[in-house]
């Protein structure tokens, strides 16, 4: 990715984590909160109105109701390749992970990370790499 400028699309069925992420990276001088929706069925629509310019990276739980993350993933990894989709999880499942890949996830992130961690791998996400910031149980 070439911009210096990342657009990211919250999604979380929960306003305080919308809320919460949105104040996280307000201010950072690399990213930018595109928008936000609080389930993938309004992620797609938002995704259909601005078709012309997508997010670069969409920071999306995996569970929600009216359409979960895994569900939306692979949707927009079909209508939209160049999206990257960076799953937030409650739980560190390696079964999780392994739904993600399989849907497409460009990145895993536990919901335990904080700022640093968050921000890292929006921006390593951005630029086509895979991450993985989780503890699972061994």
């Amino acid at each position: 990715m070439d911009r210096s400028e990342i657009r990211v699309y919250l999604v979380d069925d929960h306003q305080v984590v919308l809320d919460g992420l949105q104040l996280l990276l307000k201010g950072h001088p690399q990213i930018r909160v595109a928008g936000t929706a609080h389930n993938g069925q309004e992620l797609l629509e938002y995704l259909e109105r601005e078709r012309s310019a997508p997010p670069d990276v969409i920071l999306m739980d995996i569970n929600m109701p009216v359409m979960d993350g895994l569900e939306a993933t692979q949707r927009v990894k079909a209508g939209h390749p160049g999206v990257r989709v960076l799953l937030l999880t409650m739980r560190d499942d390696k079964r999780d992970l392994d739904l993600a890949l399989s849907r497409g996830a460009d990145g895993f992130l536990s919901k335990s990370k904080g700022k640093k961690e968050i921000v890292d791998a929006i921006i390593r996400v951005s630029r086509g790499e895979f991450v993985v910031f989780a503890d699972f149980e061994k």
